[in-house]
């Protein structure tokens, strides 16, 4: 679902109250164990930020891309920062 809020209210109000709502729920103590308390879409940003301008690709897509780099001889790109996922 898509909500136009400059139809209901001003988009500056809008943002404003999200960041008093986004502070106000940060402000709350988290649970044992807890480090920090996360709203929605923000680990997606952090992940974006961090991940700027690179493609982060599984360990087994990287081998699989290097084997087929190797045997048609064709040169690997350089990695600025060799992150692995499983």
């Amino acid at each position: 679902m898509v909500v136009d809020v400059a139809t209901m209210q001003p988009a500056e109000e809008f943002a404003s109250r999200m960041e008093a709502l986004v502070a106000q729920t940060k402000a709350n103590p988290a649970a044992p164990g807890v480090n920090e308390i996360l709203v929605p879409g923000e680990i997606e940003q952090r992940n974006a930020a961090r991940n700027a301008g690179a493609i982060v690709l599984p360990s087994k897509t990287w081998d699989d891309l290097s084997s087929l780099a190797a045997e048609s001889g064709v040169r690997m790109p350089a990695v600025l920062t060799p992150t692995r996922t499983e």
